[in-house]
């Protein structure tokens, strides 16, 4: 099939315009497009005079919007892939669970608390984990060490180890804006913020409730990789430490702390 390639004009909009634009044309098997830096509502075919063009700043900034709807459209960084949620089970794809509960006028988050205790949902490597022996999963692993692995290729070596393909589909989990769904964890977090670091002076870690493992496993983990990394670190004064695993000397003692883990 021949790849399309789109007119997206200025993007008809502001930059939540852009978005909406860049899905609709996915959706519809656009594989790339053309945007331009005219104004809207000023935009006129001449040649010479007569044409308004926006700050640059503003282009980019449109430039950016359609990178990014792009990248939430299509998981196509395989470092993402093994925290991306996929369905186990064959079910009702959740953007259509959605719209019909909508219709319906039922709660969101009800529906999607339903749909997600049905589906089974879990990564690539757990729904590997679920179905292979002790020995056969360490061997996934081992396969995958030390190396960027996408979703095809673990599909490869999975069938290899198990004889068999392993029941995992992340686009029945995909919501009505095409967002795929995405496991939190410390890992994921740290992986992230490892490739970022070079582009940033500080790395700003925060926490919505206190956890003081992971407080001190994050920032070690960073500056294992850039030992004289410095850190932004922000909280809210409704912390209950108490629960985070901090005893009544650590909290007295926390902004001390933390600032020998590289806060600033």
């Amino acid at each position: 099939m021949v790849p399309i390639v789109a007119g997206a004009d200025m993007g008809f909009g502001t930059l939540t315009g852009c978005m909406k634009l860049v899905r609709n044309f996915v959706e519809s098997g656009v594989a790339m497009i053309h945007i331009d830096d005219l104004a809207m509502g000023l935009k006129k075919f001449t040649n010479g005079d007569g044409r308004t063009i926006v700050p640059t700043s503003e282009y980019l900034t449109r430039l950016t919007t359609v990178r990014m709807t792009y990248d939430i459209m299509c998981v196509s960084d395989p470092r993402d892939h093994p925290y991306v949620l996929g369905a186990t089970v064959d079910v009702t794809p959740f953007d259509r669970v959605v719209e019909e509960a909508d219709r319906e006028g039922k709660d969101y988050a009800t529906v999607k608390a339903a749909w997600k205790a049905a589906t089974r949902l879990m990564t690539f490597d757990e729904a590997v984990r679920a179905i292979a022996t002790d020995e056969q999963y360490d061997d996934y692993l081992n396969s995958l060490a030390g190396r960027t692995v996408p979703l095809q290729e673990r599909r490869v070596i999975a069938k290899d180890l198990l004889g068999q393909c392993v029941a995992f589909d992340w686009e029945l989990s995909r919501t009505p804006l095409g967002q795929y769904m995405w496991q939190l964890s410390l890992k994921a977090v740290i992986d992230r913020c490892v490739l970022a670091a070079p582009l940033r002076e500080l790395t700003w870690s925060r926490q919505d409730k206190p956890n003081k493992k992971d407080m001190h496993d994050f920032h070690t983990a960073l500056r294992s990789v850039y030992p004289d990394r410095m850190f932004a670190f922000g909280f809210t004064g409704g912390y209950d430490f108490s629960k985070g695993g901090y005893s009544p000397d650590e909290v007295e003692s926390f902004h001390s702390d933390i600032a020998k883990m590289g806060v600033v």
